[in-house]
């Protein structure tokens, strides 16, 4: 299993490919699904949950391991109603220590979108996999008053054109109109790089020396924004953008905050946006005060952390904390971010919250992300 630090390299690579803002040129399946992967595909479980079913009566649901093949994911299931309506949602999760949504995550009528289906790159690429993988049930409605037999294997080419290594865990529940399970299943599966460039990019850590040396692309920030005013307990005294020439613009930031802190939870999370904004890779919480007494070395929370003592170094100290009016200007630079990063539309959320969750402070800062050089431009087009 990966740690975060070759997660987080993985990442690079995956992101380095990404070549449109909202996801069309990741997703576009019939264009991708022929070509050759840098990656392997390894089924370790397949378990059907949330059973028995109110609506439907699951025979089967379990995987085969086959000697030097892919392992089969065989599902029998008896749908004794019919139906015209059905949801399906889907959601790929990533382990990090433990299983995180990533990247795919979604809910579609599939009836209405048999009759009508959108340009949305992501609901065709899952419906033009599922197509493959399981010809004999993706089809126009009406679905059901029989048993679905199903054996099928799943292979790289169904998978995005390149995917970070590490274990996967994919979840896929149809429900009637009336939101009751007619089949819940969780796929998990690793994926390996191939050949010894993948196995040595596996072992690296993107963010090492990660203030050294140039990136291959740009950062833009369009503004800073503190949501989720006024708080109960501090004054925002001022928080604007300050615009620069040539320059990334500064945070201004004045906080009253009148008594003693001794507790704060962290609260971050990396936006991206591709219909709209979604979490991305970067979602997680701290208890600030206990982290400084008790650093982990996690390479994630070592790398937050030494960002922040550069870009607010008075802030960034042991507890106490407050009783005072904290007075920054807050600069974002390019060698604070990875080595790589995917071209696109991004917004990070910070909020710091007390014991009782009532927030102290909340900031969004909106920005993206641009290739460098002439084939970054062209890729992003």
């Amino acid at each position: 299993m990966l740690r975060c630090k070759e997660v987080l390299l993985i990442y690079a690579i995956l992101l380095s490919v990404i070549q449109f803002a909202h996801g069309g040129a990741l997703f576009a399946y019939d264009k991708q699904k022929n070509k050759t992967r840098p990656f392997t595909f390894h089924i370790t479980r397949v378990k059907c949950i949330e059973t028995p079913y109110a609506e439907a009566v699951l025979k089967e649901c379990r995987m085969i391991s086959r000697r030097n093949q892919k392992a089969l994911i065989c599902v029998s299931i008896y749908v004794p109603k019919v139906y015209n309506f059905m949801i399906m949602q889907f959601r790929l999760h990533y382990k990090y220590t433990t299983f995180q949504p990533f990247m795919l995550d979604g809910v579609v009528e599939v009836c209405a979108y048999m009759q009508r289906p959108t340009s949305d790159p992501l609901f065709n690429y899952m419906h033009g996999m599922l197509k493959d993988l399981l010809p004999s049930v993706v089809h126009p409605c009406p679905h059901g008053n029989k048993t679905y037999n199903e054996r099928t294997e799943f292979k790289e080419e169904y998978g995005p054109n390149t995917m970070p290594a590490g274990d996967y865990r994919m979840d896929i529940r149809f429900a009637s109109r009336t939101n009751v399970t007619l089949l819940w299943i969780q796929a998990y599966f690793s994926v390996r790089r191939r050949g010894v460039l993948g196995s040595i990019a596996n072992s690296k850590d993107v963010f090492s020396g990660g203030s050294n040396g140039t990136r291959a692309y740009t950062i833009f920030i369009n503004r800073f924004v503190c949501v989720d005013m006024p708080y109960e307990k501090t004054e925002v005294l001022e928080c604007r953008t300050v615009l620069r020439r040539n320059k990334l613009p500064l945070l201004r930031i004045v906080v009253n905050t009148p008594y003693v802190i001794d507790y704060v939870m962290i609260h971050i999370q990396l936006n991206y946006k591709f219909n709209t904004f979604q979490p991305f890779l970067i979602n997680d919480m701290v208890e600030g005060c206990q982290y400084l007494r008790t650093p982990k070395y996690d390479p994630l929370s070592i790398y937050l952390l030494n960002i922040g003592k550069q870009m607010v170094p008075e802030v960034v100290q042991p507890c106490p904390q407050g009783n005072r009016i904290y007075n920054q200007t807050v600069e974002f630079k390019e060698s604070y971010a990875p080595k790589s990063v995917p071209a696109g539309a991004y917004r990070f959320d910070i909020r710091l919250s007390d014991r009782l969750n009532v927030t102290m402070l909340a900031v969004q800062v909106f920005g993206g992300v641009r290739r460098q050089g002439i084939l970054g431009s062209m890729l992003e087009w």
